[in-house]
């Protein structure tokens, strides 16, 4: 859901008419995506002691986020259209395998 909020808020500003609604909408889409780095912040952790952890979380997962974000804005249209097409077919063809198989 933040991912189709932050695309259309960045890749379409006429959208809003005015400034004020496109700063508001902004601030709103950043306040979020602020609430959701608090959310992944709080999350317990193991105190046990392991040989590898992720360094700097939630930094490091919220940054992968909105690069990827970012990446995906850049596609174009047919991009997004092939993609959609291509996982049609694969939901499809993953429903009748299953139907299939259970029989």
């Amino acid at each position: 859901m933040m991912t189709c909020i932050f695309c259309v808020i960045f890749k379409n500003p006429q959208l809003f008419g005015t400034h004020r609604a496109y700063y508001t909408s902004c601030s709103f889409t950043a306040v979020l995506m602020i609430l959701m780095a608090l959310i992944i912040f709080r999350q317990p952790q193991s105190k046990e002691k392991i040989s590898f952890k992720v360094p700097l979380v939630p930094f490091i997962p919220c940054l992968s986020i909105m690069f990827n974000l970012y990446m995906m804005m850049q596609l174009s249209l047919f991009t997004w259209i092939g993609f959609l097409g291509w996982i049609v077919i694969g939901k499809f063809t993953w429903v009748l395998l299953n139907i299939l198989l259970r029989f």
